[in-house]
């Protein structure tokens, strides 16, 4: 990750917090479901670019921006695993995924919902 969960953004005179994490990866990787859910918000959004939410049951919501093309579209469904986006290049040198995890209105922190990988 390159900033964490409720790091203070980068040009942000009012000290505002990011609620989700910066994932480095590479230019064109494919961005996957992680549970079953329904795209509620699939479009252009300032600061985060091409933006995906999809909607989860329990209140629960994943939010996924800088994505380079968005596969799924509002209304549709998801599984685990489905390609959901591809990301591109962002504000920064290299590609980065925007991820997010909100429980209503509340962000959660997403390192306690990410598995790492060896």
């Amino acid at each position: 990750m390159t900033t964490r969960y409720q790091d203070v953004r980068a040009n942000a005179a009012s000290g505002l917090r990011r609620n989700g994490v910066l994932i480095e990866a590479t230019r064109g990787a494919k961005v996957r479901a992680p549970y079953f859910g329904r795209v509620i918000y699939a479009d252009w959004l300032q600061g985060l670019g091409l933006l995906l939410i999809i909607g989860h049951n329990g209140n629960y919501m994943t939010l996924y921006g800088h994505a380079e093309v968005l596969y799924k579209s509002v209304g549709d469904w998801v599984a685990p695993g489905d390609v959901i986006a591809s990301l591109g290049d962002s504000t920064v040198a290299a590609p980065q995924l925007y991820f997010e995890i909100r429980d209503g209105r509340k962000a959660v922190d997403p390192k306690l919902w990410l598995k790492a990988t060896p």
